[in-house]
């Protein structure tokens, strides 16, 4: 119900350890919380999480798939394609040129 503004204090207090959280520090809740969000924008959208696969995009994974690895691991080299979700594993092909579509 906060404005944005207030959202973003209330988020740097938490972060800072300001707030009294007993028995748990508000820093240790706050590391928590900002794990379990960097783990849901990254995540497979199966689980909920990375709607359309923004996160993915955003960094250029190309899906978790095996077929992916070689590709995972050529740093520098911006992934031309669309990620593939475990959800849509079944419509996951490659194409001649080593397209995946």
């Amino acid at each position: 119900e906060l404005d944005a503004v207030r959202q973003d204090a209330w988020l740097r207090d938490m972060q800072e350890g300001k707030p009294d959280f007993s028995p748990l520090p508000s820093g240790v809740f706050f590391q928590a919380l900002l794990e379990g969000t960097i783990e849901g924008f990254f995540s497979d959208p199966l689980y909920g999480g990375n709607a359309d696969m923004v996160g993915w995009k955003l960094v250029g994974f190309p899906g978790a798939f095996a077929s992916f690895s070689n590709d995972i691991e050529r740093h520098g080299v911006i992934w031309a394609g669309q990620p593939v979700s475990i959800a849509n594993a079944t419509s996951h092909k490659m194409t001649p040129g080593g397209k995946h579509g």
